[in-house]
């Protein structure tokens, strides 16, 4: 499956459960490094939504240097990062934080 078909997955699992969820795209308007997915997700009654940023990777696929320095950069401001290579894996990193999105 190609990152682009597992973003669209995220994308549409993360809309399903009415989380804002969109594509970051970087190059020409954007800095090299920056995770592919950006998501609010409404979690906590009341609470405001929670920024969560998501690197996705194929199967095969590794970080890059810059991608590295910039997941470490974003969670040692409080930001949360997850590097998803499936739909599994953003649920299994949000369990992990405690907010349970599904059936």
């Amino acid at each position: 499956m190609s990152e682009q078909d597992i973003q669209r997955k995220i994308i549409a699992w993360l809309r399903k459960y009415r989380c804002h969820a969109t594509k970051y795209i970087a190059g020409a308007y954007g800095t090299s490094g920056e995770p592919d997915v950006f998501a609010s997700v409404k979690c906590f009654g009341d609470d405001p939504p929670i920024a969560l940023y998501i690197e996705v990777k194929t199967a095969t696929g590794r970080l890059s240097l810059i991608q590295k320095y910039k997941i470490a950069e974003m969670e040692s401001q409080g930001h949360w990062v997850c590097v998803a290579r499936s739909v599994e894996d953003v649920q299994v990193f949000l369990a992990g934080k405690g907010i349970f999105l599904g059936d």
